[in-house]
């Protein structure tokens, strides 16, 4: 139910937004099309962020952010753009609190890999060869809460451990951004970006917990699964590169 109304409210917001576009390109003597593509450094804020001694959720450390976007110049320093973007954050062993790495017990943790695709307006100021931009997207995060493999051996045989499944959950995000370009031929520029993500966001995800019990004198292994639903302040702040074109 949840996954429905975030997607039915963000479907609502990009037909306004398109509305929007479409009447101030109507009333435009000018309009530019151009995209861009960057990658940036991407660092966990706030809950999102591993912070030793301190109980999250996420457990995040600092990885990578990938973006693409479609922009359109409107007159008077206003554009518009659409925006998809990734981010990867490995997550710290921290996130079990179990003593795993003991003889006999491993652990695996992968990475969150959350996707968001927003819509929003830009103001610019250009010169002949340099441009600064400023602007806001708001849009929809997905997010992947990564697979978490934790077990137990004995004489090579699991005889306990969790197992945590990869979840799906999603959120509304916010990405203010500032930016400042440097043309590098007719059609190119390079351009330098910081901006900040964040998305109250929650997860729903499964746990399988593995334990033995004595059943009429035999050893019974059993898989007990529960269900959970984490709510998390996904933010990060990103600092890249890119070409517009």
């Amino acid at each position: 139910m949840k996954i429905n109304s975030h997607i039915l409210i963000f479907a609502i917001l990009v037909i306004l937004s398109n509305n929007a576009y479409s009447q101030t390109q109507n009333d435009s003597t000018k309009s530019e099309y151009s995209f861009e593509i960057g990658v940036g450094f991407c660092k966990p804020t706030g809950s999102y962020l591993y912070s030793p001694g301190f109980d999250n959720t996420a457990y995040a450390l600092s990885g990578i952010s990938l973006f693409i976007a479609a922009k359109n110049d409107l007159k008077s320093h206003v554009g518009f753009k659409y925006l998809a973007s990734a981010f990867i954050n490995p997550a710290d062993n921290a996130i079990y609190s179990n003593n795993w790495d003991s003889s006999g017990n491993t652990l695996s943790v992968k990475s969150w890999t959350n996707i968001n695709f927003g819509i929003g307006p830009y103001i610019y100021y250009q010169t002949e060869d340099t441009r600064i931009e400023a602007g806001l997207s708001i849009g929809l995060l997905t997010l992947n809460r990564p697979k978490i493999t934790y077990l137990v051996y004995e004489n090579g045989s699991v005889i306990g451990g969790d197992k945590y499944k990869k979840g799906i959950g999603f959120g509304f995000c916010f990405i203010p951004e500032v930016s400042i370009s440097q043309k590098i031929s007719d059609r190119s520029s390079l351009k330098i970006f910081l901006n900040y993500q964040i998305a109250p966001s929650y997860v729903e995800y499964k746990k399988q917990h593995y334990f033995i019990v004595m059943e009429d004198g035999f050893e019974k292994y059993i898989w007990n699964v529960s269900s959970f639903t984490d709510n998390i302040l996904v933010s990060t702040m990103n600092l890249g590169i890119g070409i517009t074109f």
